[in-house]
């Protein structure tokens, strides 16, 4: 993705253009996975020649027992805006959005309580990067500051604590819990030689937030400066920070355009877990540009995010003009312009046991995942994964309507369907896998 920021008829200085970069910029984010619970040992590897095969259509009842589709209640309180952040946790569902908002349901998706507490204040967070449910109703809030915030199930404030973190200008991403250590990526905006540069850092903190190891890696092609007469016209940054998730007792940590998905135990102690070949597939350093139309581009790249069970991993590449079903829309914008799209991702399930990577071809036109034959709903792919492993996505409430009318719609889905308006909150959709 990318942000461009326009200025016209003003001359930038250094200190403008350190400021302007930090109000405007975009983020592509990745993760990762590996088990040795299902006789799985060693490091697995994907091949990027696997994964841009044909594929085919796999059913949902492939892999899962249930899908339970919630719809979340609608009223002035519990309305939400742009989601950012979901989480399904102690039975509950936890949605953040672009208000600054946490909003929580139960299990069946009535509204139980709204945190916001966005401010400058000592009990205030600037912004929400991330955050996690914890017991008793409890959320814990990272700032993008780098201050954590620990609230009560009832938006009262119980204690902060800040990041001790000897780096300036950071701007905090992800956090994940690595038993009394916690794992956090950030990024900065910092200047070589007088150009602008990208840092992508990971820090393992102790419990009390002090810095005992860390990494950094400098982003290539990060950004780029349009000049308009000699002036700087324009500023388009994409930004790959590294991605983190929980797995069992340690994390995955990956950096985007890498081959390698790392396991980092409590420790500190990084592993490798997967190893993407690329084969011919492979970009040499100069051909990577982020700026380059999608279409075009001869490489194939793993791409965030991906979703890791005891049993299997769900994959997304961006196999640019390699892919084997490449979607193209069009699109009228505010001005009235026609712009062409082209969806270049690709969607593959690794097995782990096997080390088979199986491509998914898509069960609708321009619709990425799988079929879902178990209620006859929307296709499914996963958004993000709860800590006992369900998967969960969620899906604009006309689009269930729209499922429904199609005819295929069980008789559960067909009533919850009837009770939708389509201005209502998003259903959720809970996936159960089989063992």
């Amino acid at each position: 993705m990318q942000l461009f920021l326009y200025i016209y008829g003003m001359k930038m200085d250094t200190y403008f253009i350190r400021i302007m970069m930090l109000l405007s910029i975009s983020l592509v984010v990745a993760f990762s996975c590996t088990t040795k619970e299902t006789g799985v040992t060693g490091t697995l590897i994907i091949r990027a020649e696997d994964a841009v095969m044909p594929g085919q259509v796999m059913k949902l009842s492939d892999i899962a027992k249930s899908v339970k589709y919630i719809p979340l209640e609608t009223n002035q309180k519990s309305m939400l805006g742009e989601i950012r952040h979901v989480k399904y946790e102690h039975g509950k569902i936890y949605v953040s959005d672009n208000t600054g908002s946490i909003k929580v349901f139960d299990g069946n998706g009535k509204f139980l309580s709204s945190l916001n507490r966005t401010g400058r204040g000592p009990e205030e967070y600037v912004d929400i990067a991330a955050f996690s449910p914890e017991e008793g109703g409890k959320i814990s809030v990272l700032s993008n500051d780098g201050v954590f915030f620990l609230y009560d199930e009832h938006g009262n404030f119980i204690k902060k604590d800040e990041i001790n973190c000897q780096e300036e200008r950071m701007t905090y991403w992800d956090y994940t819990k690595l038993g009394d250590n916690t794992l956090v990526t950030a990024y900065n905006f910092t200047f070589k030689e007088d150009s602008p540069i990208v840092m992508n850092y990971y820090f393992v903190c102790d419990d009390s937030l002090n810095v005992i190891s860390q990494d950094s890696r400098e982003q290539e092609n990060a950004m780029r400066i349009s000049r308009n007469n000699g002036q700087i016209a324009a500023i388009s940054i994409t930004l790959t920070p590294f991605f983190v998730s929980k797995f069992q007792n340690s994390a995955r940590l990956y950096y985007p355009d890498r081959d390698t998905i790392f396991s980092l135990d409590q420790y500190g102690t990084l592993s490798d877990a997967f190893v993407f070949d690329q084969g011919k597939y492979a970009a040499n350093k100069d051909d990577i540009d982020n700026f380059v139309p999608s279409q075009e581009r001869g490489y194939v790249t793993l791409q965030p995010p991906f979703f890791e069970t005891d049993q299997f991993v769900l994959f997304a590449f961006n196999a640019g003009k390699n892919a084997p079903e490449l979607y193209q829309s069009e699109k009228v914008s505010a001005d009235g312009k026609e712009t062409t799209s082209y969806d270049t991702y690709t969607y593959a399930l690794l097995e782990k046991k096997s080390g088979s990577l199986k491509p998914l071809a898509r069960p609708q036109e321009g619709k990425k995942g799988f079929l879902d034959d178990l209620e006859g709903g929307v296709p499914f792919w996963p958004t993000a994964i709860s800590s006992e492993g369900n998967l969960i996505a969620y899906k604009q409430a006309y689009k269930i309507i729209d499922a429904a009318l199609q005819g295929n719609a069980s008789k559960n889905l067909s009533e919850i369907a009837s009770r939708l308006g389509e201005d209502d909150n998003p259903v959720m959709i809970v996936v159960d896998l089989k063992k």
